[in-house]
């Protein structure tokens, strides 16, 4: 599964809770998930938060900058966190 997101959350799912604090819980629950997780961050700055960073460690992924990945590099990177030729 690739997740691209700058990982900054804005909206809980449950009133009154804090929606960053929420995300990384989920991502904690996804971590056991039978996915072979991959986050690419998006995030530009400054100033930068390290979101998508925290949910890719709470998410056990593979994690990348996007500004680090053109096609080639992306499709490559996908291939071997998922151990599969990609074409």
């Amino acid at each position: 599964m690739v997740l691209v997101t700058d990982g900054r959350a804005n909206i809980a799912l449950k009133k009154g809770e804090d929606p960053n604090s929420e995300a990384v819980a989920i991502a904690r629950m996804l971590s056991d998930s039978f996915f072979k997780w991959i986050v690419i961050d998006t995030e530009t700055g400054p100033p930068t938060f390290g979101c998508a960073a925290n949910l890719a460690r709470n998410l056990g992924a593979t994690y990348f900058l996007l500004e680090d990945l053109d096609a080639d590099a992306l499709r490559d990177s996908v291939a071997f966190v998922t151990e599969k030729t990609v074409i």
